[in-house]
């Protein structure tokens, strides 16, 4: 049984994880983190041992020097936005590979006749550590019978929502997981503001959930939260 809400759930979390840790660098954050470097850097320069001429440098040289520190360190710490949205992203990306990773083990369970050729485990070894998206994406059409258009259905969700994701397939969600390993393999700033991280939340979430009910439909997989609604609907 497919428990989409610890999926869903995760992903809030991190969006408001991410979101309070971003909030809290503004510039009173900025100069804060800057000027208590700036201290350390005065206990340091003040060591005649430091200086070739052993001398205790002039109030004028510390001031100098500690104000160029605390100016590269202020810059430093601007950044800690932009590095904190890409790091949420990978946290969001890793949790949708586990989704998927749920998905297929659920159908494999349900449906024995697709390990017939294969057994279980080496396909779900093989699954777990695929790092592309698109091979994963490649199972669930090839292997699974998906199309892509059902991969990518946003029909049971609003006209509004349906607009947004208009035409979005496999190539727009490689685009995301190339910034995803942007982060991951070089440290790079590639989400600018909150704003983008909720998109790709929302996405996310719209992705879970169709594809959970594509499960139900396709291959008899079931979701624990559909169940729930079940049982409160009425006789």
């Amino acid at each position: 049984m497919i428990n989409e809400q610890k999926y869903l759930s995760r992903l809030n979390d991190t969006y408001i994880f991410i979101r309070d840790i971003v909030g809290r660098v503004d510039e009173e954050y900025i100069l804060e983190k800057a000027n208590s470097m700036g201290e350390g850097i005065k206990e340091i320069i003040i060591d005649p041992n430091l200086w070739m001429d052993k001398a205790v440098p002039t109030d004028d040289k510390i001031r100098n020097i500690v104000s160029e520190a605390v100016k590269a360190h202020a810059a430093k710490v601007r950044n800690y936005k932009k590095w904190v949205l890409g790091y949420g992203l990978v946290l969001m990306c890793a949790i949708f590979d586990e989704y998927l990773i749920e998905l297929l083990e659920n159908i494999l369970d349900v449906n024995p006749q697709l390990t017939k050729w294969i057994n279980k485990i080496e396909i779900m070894d093989r699954f777990e550590h695929e790092e592309k998206i698109k091979e994963k994406y490649k199972i669930f059409i090839n292997k699974l019978n998906f199309t892509q258009e059902e991969f990518f259905d946003f029909k049971i969700f609003t006209p509004e929502i349906q607009r947004k994701y208009f035409g979005f397939d496999i190539a727009n969600l490689v685009e995301i997981y190339k910034k995803r390993n942007k982060v991951a393999h070089t440290d790079s700033y590639v989400i600018y503001s909150i704003i983008e991280l909720l998109n790709v939340k929302d996405l996310l979430e719209k992705m879970c959930w169709n594809l959970s009910i594509k499960c139900r439909h396709k291959w008899n997989v079931q979701s624990e939260f559909l169940e729930i609604i079940n049982k409160h609907q009425n006789p």
